[in-house]
């Protein structure tokens, strides 16, 4: 993942006039060898280097983030969607932490 790209997409997606009614981020950080899909989002405290090596600009957090929550939590049933998600995964893609699902 690289935090430059996701700060300068992110505004782009959710500063327009399109509206969306679900959206999942998924994503590989850049040492990890599978995919990961997360129940909860913080807006701050991002401490881990990018693949480039790079923290998040924090001027674009700071202007894109002002008006959101410090966490958020998803409203899916991941029980459900984990086994539907993860089965079109290749095998190798595919992991789970005991505590990633309620």
């Amino acid at each position: 993942m690289a935090y430059d790209v996701v700060d300068e997409l992110v505004p782009e997606l959710y500063g327009g006039t399109t509206t969306y009614d679900a959206v999942i981020h998924i994503g590989l950080a850049s040492k990890q060898t599978y995919y990961a899909l997360e129940t909860t989002a913080h807006r701050d405290g991002y401490e881990k280097f990018d693949v480039n090596g790079q923290l998040p600009q924090s001027s674009v957090q700071a202007s894109f983030r002002k008006d959101c929550p410090v966490e958020l939590k998803t409203c899916a049933h991941i029980p459900d969607v984990w086994p539907r998600w993860s089965g079109v995964l290749p095998v190798r893609l595919r992991a789970l932490r005991s505590d990633s699902v309620d």
